[in-house]
Formats: structure tokens, C-alpha cells, sequence
């Protein structure tokens, strides 16, 4: 799930702005139905999960709008999140033009009582951070602040929620902006790429339809229609509200219930879905461009979240092509086909996707394709090691311990369960659903539907422009970090910094070395980046392989 939020950023690519990326945790699903477990293969031993000691509570107010709570006292800051159940494919008339996003862009310029701009500058002004995202199925905004600052996040998310203006002169202006991120996706190979691979693989299903819209869509907007929008489905009994933090939680409830009192819910509109028709034919398609690094991506339709396939599915995902020591890596990478490699299972509320991503030489096209074909191939006539299985059932386990690092991390799990399920623990049925998963089983899913009539792959030839990144950055006041810290400095000189922190049953330890750009020579620019590839290669003690079994959170 939470470990595939690096493929999901792919998405957010495509899918929306720079500024608000996807965030939401890739498959989940209902708990696995016990009575479809096939136990022709052993199951590996199930880590123990922690208790939850302290867990969430959820109340739904006389608006209908759900608020969850879940105090957390190690660290001084409180995350809140506004989910709404509404994305680009619950558009109806507007189906295709990018509207939810168009609102999400809204939000943020001016409501009954701030002005442009004040709304991003309270939280500034407080320490905190605030953003927003849109996806297919869910517009989400969110903040962190310090603790003591509660009132003001909670006052400013509220007054966005519930008073924006949609002011026309600043529908113009962003109307504009959207229109240049639209354009800009054209231009970047991955949004580009990734927009064909969608339209291609679904006929009928709105995910056909990238979240900020098609550009001649779009355009077609008025402030009137966004209006609409907004008025019909950002509505109090559409929406879940999760704060996580150093809170007392019946103090807060209270300021909650205050702060949306005039919040009036709404009839929701219909919406329906067309049903996916089945794919009879292996769809392909080949495309030119001023390009140096092709790209080709390979998937097969699959399940929803509901389905008791998508254990074995995504256990599947992790074995093919997840870090050093996957299938796909070890026989398809190694051997120079490709530049990167990876597998996932994309399982949402409808049907989904079963996706395979490589960057590789033009001239390598054919032979890392029938390479790939070959690794698929294998799942439906080998069974999966035991060791395989182990390793992908700890990278399920570690990623949830991993999820509840941070305040804003914990929200965006816990909302993603309730939202996406009706289940505030769903993460943790999740962990235990992927340790049900048998070798036997992952045969099964890969001979249903991994085969050619319901393949679709699509091949970008060649590379010119980079994708841009843009960093995150989150400011904290209020903490003392060097009563946290424990500094003590060996024999050698290491200076070792040590921090207890027991709001997760994990341990994360980093080094850091002066290096990099500023340290190398003209005639020796990159060395430092191949040096710390290297690290990873094997040492004296241990083989590349060995590295890569030990970890449940490779880098590649």
C-alpha cells in the first residue's frame, strides 16, 4: 500500500498539478475472505502487529460530516486533513474537464473573511504548512501546525471549506495557470506517456480521463460552473475530517463541532460509473518523440478493492518488481535491458490495474519486452519461493510501522482506511490479509489475469526534457531538539545523535558524510552519485544480494 507512494507520484504527474501530489495509499481492500485461502503451500509466519494503544475515535456530527480523532503526544504538532469523496471521475456534465481540481485551485485564493494570499500566510505565519491534492476518487487539503496553533489551522480549514468565495477575477488568473500545467504535461515524456496508457487501457470508465482535465474541457469552464461544483459536492455529509496530534481529544471535538455549526448538508448528485468492458484483444500502440530514454509501460485490468484478489496481487507486484532482489530487477535489469524497472497493483474503488513501468534504450524495446513477458509467465506455472513470500510480507509490515512516523503520515492513513473502506483500522486487516497470502494463490491471480487479450502496453520512443520535481519543506516551532538528542562523538571522531521516539515500534538509522558536487574535481563530475550506487554492490561481508534480503525499504 503506503510502499508504492513513489509509483503513485507517477501518477500525480499526469493526473494533476505540481503542487498537489497524489498522496493517496495505492490498493485497499476489504479483509480477505477467509474461505478463498488455498493452502496447497505453506504459509510464511505472520509477524505480530503492535497494539494500538491509543486508537482512533470517530464521530459523525448532526451535518452529516465525519470527524476522526487520534491524540498522539510525542511531538508537539497536529496534522488536520479535509477529504471529500469527490474527484475527477464523480464529474458528471463536467466528465473530462478537470473540474475538482479546477476547485481544489479555488479553495486556496479567498473566502468570506481573508483575502488572496492571507490564507497560505496565516499558516506561514504560524510555522505550519498547508496543500491540497485531487485524484480520481477524492479532493484532499491539508495542514500541519504546532500544537499551539490548533485553533488557527482548524479556523482556516474551515473558512476554505466552507466560505470560498470562487471569485471570478481569480478564475481568470488560475483558469490560466491550470491551462499552462495542462500544457506543460504535454511536454514532460512521463504525464505524456501516462495519459495514452490510461485512455488506452479504459474505453468506457472515467479513469480514462486525466484529473486536471483535457485541455479543449476545460477551457469550455465558467466561474459559474465551478461554482456548481463546489456548492454541490463539497458539502459537510461528503466529507471526513481526521486531526491527528497533540490534542485533548474532547476539547477538540468541541472546537469542531463550532467551527462547521452553519455547515448545511446536502442531496449528493448520482453519479454512475460505466462499467469497463471486458478486454478482448491485446491493445498496443507505439509513439514518437524528441526523446533519448524510451519508456514502456504494461498493464493487465484486475480487481477493485473489494476483491479477495488483491492480496495475492499485490504480494505478486512486490515479488516481480520491487527493489534489488525482484524478479525483474535480478533478470531483466542485471542483464542491462533496462535503466530502472518496477511492478504494482493499483486496486481502487473500481476495477484497476495490474502495471509494469521500465525507462530502457530504443534498441532494447523487443528483447526486454519478451524478457518481461517471460518473468510473467513464470507465476503461472512456478510457485513463489518461501523466501519470496517472507520478503514481500515484511515489506508490507515494515511500510505500515513506517506509515505512522509522522502526524500528517498517520492522518492520511487512517483517513485513506475509513474513506476508502468504512474501517479506521484497515491498514492493519490489510497487513494481516497479505500474510494469508500462499504461494498457491499468486498462481492463481496471474493465470486470471495475466495474459495477452488483456494486455495493454504502450512504447514511448526516445527523451529530451527532465520531469521536475518540487520539494516539500515543513517548518516546526515550539520543540527543544536538543533535549531530544543524545550526542556523543566515538573514538574515531563519528559523531552519533540518538532519539528516542516509541510512537512507532521502529528504529531508522541514517549516516551522513560531507560529499557530493562540491567536493569533486572538474574532470571527476558524478563520482560521488556512482560512489554511493556503489555502496550498495556487495562489501566484504555481504553479496549485493544479501543487501538487498536485509532490507524492507530498498532504494534503487
Amino acid at each position: 500500500f503506503l510502499y508504492y507512494v513513489s509509483f503513485i507520484l507517477t501518477f500525480s504527474l499526469l493526473l494533476g498539478c505540481s503542487h498537489c501530489p497524489l498522496k493517496s495509499k495505492h490498493a485497499v481492500a476489504f479483509p480477505l475472505n477467509k474461505a478463498s485461502v488455498v493452502s496447497a503451500s505453506a504459509k510464511t509466519a505472520a509477524a505480530p502487529l503492535p497494539e494500538d494503544a491509543n486508537p482512533p475515535t470517530k464521530v459523525v456530527l448532526e451535518n452529516g460530516m465525519t470527524v476522526i480523532l487520534k491524540e498522539r503526544h510525542d511531538s508537539p504538532v497536529v496534522s488536520l486533513q479535509a477529504w471529500f469523496k469527490t474527484g475527477s471521475i464523480h464529474e458528471n456534465e463536467f466528465l473530462g474537464s478537470g473540474i475538482s481540481h479546477a476547485v481544489e485551485h479555488m479553495l486556496f485564493k479567498n473566502t468570506k473573511k481573508r483575502g488572496i494570499g492571507e490564507v497560505a500566510q496565516e499558516i506561514h505565519n504560524a510555522g505550519g504548512s498547508l496543500n491540497g491534492y485531487t485524484s480520481w476518487d477524492r479532493t484532499v487539503f491539508h495542514l500541519v501546525v504546532a500544537s499551539r496553533y490548533f485553533d488557527t489551522g482548524l479556523d482556516v480549514l474551515s473558512d476554505v471549506t466552507k466560505n470560498s468565495l470562487m471569485d471570478e477575477g481569480e478564475w481568470q488568473k488560475e483558469q490560466q495557470v491550470i491551462l499552462r500545467e495542462i500544457d506543460m504535461n504535454k511536454d514532460s515524456p512521463g504525464r505524456f506517456m501516462y495519459k495514452i496508457f490510461w485512455n488506452l487501457m479504459f474505453e468506457k470508465h472515467p479513469y480514462k480521463y486525466p484529473v486536471i482535465g483535457e485541455r479543449e474541457l476545460f477551457s469550455r469552464l465558467t466561474i459559474e460552473d465551478v461554482r456548481k461544483y463546489y456548492h454541490d459536492r463539497f458539502v459537510p455529509n461528503n466529507m471526513v475530517l481526521i486531526a491527528v496530534g497533540d490534542f485533548d481529544s474532547s476539547e477538540v471535538l468541541e472546537k469542531i463541532k463550532e467551527a462547521f455549526k452553519d455547515y448545511q448538508p446536502k442531496s449528493l448528485p448520482y453519479v454512475f460509473f460505466p462499467p469497463e468492458p471486458r478486454q478482448l484483444a491485446s491493445r498496443t500502440i507505439t509513439v514518437e518523440r524528441d526523446v533519448k530514454i524510451a519508456r514502456l509501460n504494461i498493464g493487465y485490468h484486475t480487481v477493485d478493492l473489494r476483491s479477495p484478489d488483491l492480496y495475492a496481487l499485490d504480494v505478486m507486484a512486490m515479488i516481480l518488481g520491487q527493489g534489488r532482489t525482484s524478479r525483474l530487477y535480478q533478470n531483466v535489469k542485471e542483464k542491462g535491458l533496462v535503466n530502472t524497472i518496477t511492478s504494482y497493483s493499483y486496486t481502487p474503488s473500481e476495477p484497476g490495474a495490474f502495471i509494469l513501468f521500465c525507462q530502457l534504450a530504443e534498441e532494447n524495446i523487443e528483447v526486454a519486452k519478451t524478457a518481461i513477458f517471460a518473468e510473467l509467465e513464470r507465476f503461472k506455472h512456478e510457485q513463489v519461493t518461501d523466501l519470496e513470500l517472507e520478503r514481500a510480507k515484511q515489506i508490507v509490515l515494515s511500510q505500515y510501522l513506517f506509515s505512522g512516523q509522522t502526524v500528517e503520515g498517520m492522518a492520511g492513513q487512517i483517513a485513506g482506511d475509513y474513506y476508502l473502506t468504512g474501517q479506521l483500522d484497515f491498514s492493519r486487516r490489510y497487513v494481516e490479509g497479505i500474510n494469508e497470502v500462499t504461494a498457491a494463490e499468486i498462481m492463481a491471480v496471474a493465470n486470471r489475469y495475466i495474459y495477452p487479450e488483456n494486455r495493454t502496453h504502450v512504447v514511448l520512443k526516445s527523451h529530451t526534457k527532465k520531469d521536475e520535481s518540487a520539494a516539500v519543506t515543513q517548518a516546526a516551532q515550539g520543540f527543544n531538539f536538543k533535549d531530544s538528542f543524545v550526542k556523543t562523538t566515538l573514538k574515531n571522531g563519528i559523531t552519533v545523535l540518538v532519539k528516542e521516539n516509541f510512537s512507532a515500534p521502529i528504529v531508522s538509522v541514517q549516516t551522513f558524510k560531507l560529499g557530493g558536487v562540491r567536493y569533486e574535481k572538474a574532470e571527476q563530475n558524478g563520482i560521488a552519485s556512482l560512489m554511493q550506487r556503489m555502496l550498495m554492490r556487495g562489501t566484504k561481508n555481504r553479496s549485493a544480494n544479501q543487501i538487498g534480503r536485509a532490507s524492507c525499504r530498498e532504494r534503487v
